[in-house]
């Protein structure tokens, strides 16, 4: 891991990582990555791995990694789940009730951050909020598609179209969002990446000041052709920043607050 003639652990103090295409492909690890994560590790060098994933929680892909020989612990995880429900958070009162569409990860991010999760519009939720989970059904989205049009915020963990499989490419979260999407009328507020909710989640919490961060920009996902001619300026100038690596920089004169339920990374 160098930037030209200057080792990154040497420029930066924590690397932020996609997993799935960064780090490994289909649960197999690159070749490479698990002994240069390592050594980074070593040189002092703080990892936060941040992925779209919103189908299992910190803990569990932190076993993963640690499976492949990858230095992580849950701390060190950030997933969609979790940005989502800060969104949500942020925009609801304490104890709001959020209709679930997804993974028990996802529920439990959602509980994690004061907020109620239900299952049905009957409870008049204030908002709703998709992930992906292989086992959503039509029922859960029908309910999820009654609320919004009652008036519910609507809320996406990502927006990626597809998903690597053993077999290849499957839907993603993404299109399983346009059936709410498309039934309703109303876009969702995404929270996953490129969106900054989720970069953000890390950034967050307290660290020593001067700290200086490293992005590595998530893979590219597969999109139908000319797809990022249909989207709003403001989604394809978020799609092209997607490409490039982003980099946070510390404001070493103001201390960032310590934030409830942050995982630190100081």
């Amino acid at each position: 891991m160098a930037a030209g003639s200057r080792p990154l652990g040497a420029a930066y103090d924590v690397a932020l990582l996609d997993l799935d295409g960064v780090v490994y492909i289909g649960g197999i690890p690159i070749p490479g990555a698990p002994e240069a994560l390592q050594r980074a590790k070593r040189g002092g060098m703080r990892l936060a791995y941040v992925t779209n994933n919103a189908s299992r929680t910190p803990a569990a892909i932190a076993g993963l990694l640690a499976g492949m020989n990858v230095p992580a612990d849950e701390a060190d995880v950030v997933t969609s789940a979790q940005a989502a429900a800060r969104l949500l958070a942020d925009r609801l009162p304490p104890g709001a009730k959020v209709l679930v569409i997804g993974a028990t990860a996802l529920r439990l991010a959602v509980r994690e951050r004061g907020l109620t999760p239900v299952s049905t519009a009957i409870d008049q939720p204030k908002a709703v909020v998709q992930g992906y989970g292989p086992g959503i059904m039509y029922a859960t989205l029908a309910e999820g598609g009654l609320a919004v049009r009652a008036g519910a915020l609507f809320v996406g963990t990502n927006a990626d179209s597809t998903l690597p499989g053993p077999r290849g490419i499957q839907p993603g979260n993404g299109s399983l969002l346009q059936v709410i999407a498309y039934a309703t009328g109303t876009a969702p507020v995404i929270a996953g990446k490129p969106e900054p909710h989720e970069r953000e989640e890390p950034a967050r919490c307290r660290r020593p000041a001067g700290h200086r961060y490293r992005g590595r920009a998530p893979r590219r996902r597969r999109q139908p052709a000319g797809a990022h001619r249909r989207l709003p300026p403001r989604r394809r100038r978020a799609r092209a920043a997607d490409a490039a690596p982003y980099l946070h920089r510390r404001n070493t004169r103001r201390p960032a607050p310590a934030v409830p339920g942050c995982h630190s990374y100081g």
